[in-house]
């Protein structure tokens, strides 16, 4: 609305601006973008059940959701067959778990950082350890 008001109120320039816009609109009808290629979608769908049968489902969610997304990755890239999925699931949710997971839980920025002592996680954080 503000475009078609100021190509109204300035008539020079909105001339140039309607008629560079229906250009555009013709290439564009002419020319239709598809963000990724029909193969790739009929190949997700005919494998994403095989894939996720393989990861187990006792998994957090994000954990099972990366796990599942690298093993399409590498099966889409070819570097995994589609017969080895079930059997090498486990080598993938093991590099999730050394990438992304903190063996020790959630921490607290408020817990001390020794035993004996008063300085927390988060004075660390924001002011050194040795401040």
């Amino acid at each position: 609305m503000r475009l078609n008001r100021f190509c109204d109120e300035n008539p020079a320039i909105g001339k140039r601006i309607r008629a560079l816009a229906e250009k555009n609109k013709i290439r564009a009808i002419g020319h239709p973008v598809t963000a990724i290629k029909p193969s790739i979608i009929r190949f997700s769908n005919d494998i994403m059940d095989e894939i996720k049968a393989a990861v187990p489902r006792h998994l957090l969610r994000d954990l099972r959701d990366d796990a599942t997304q690298n093993i399409w990755v590498t099966v889409t890239e070819r570097r995994l067959k589609r017969s080895e999925i079930a059997s090498r699931a486990h080598e993938f949710i093991r590099a999730e778990y050394k990438n992304n997971h903190n063996a020790w839980g959630p921490r607290s920025l408020d817990v001390p950082v020794w035993l004996d002592s008063n300085t927390t996680l988060i004075e660390t954080i924001t002011h050194g350890l040795w401040d």
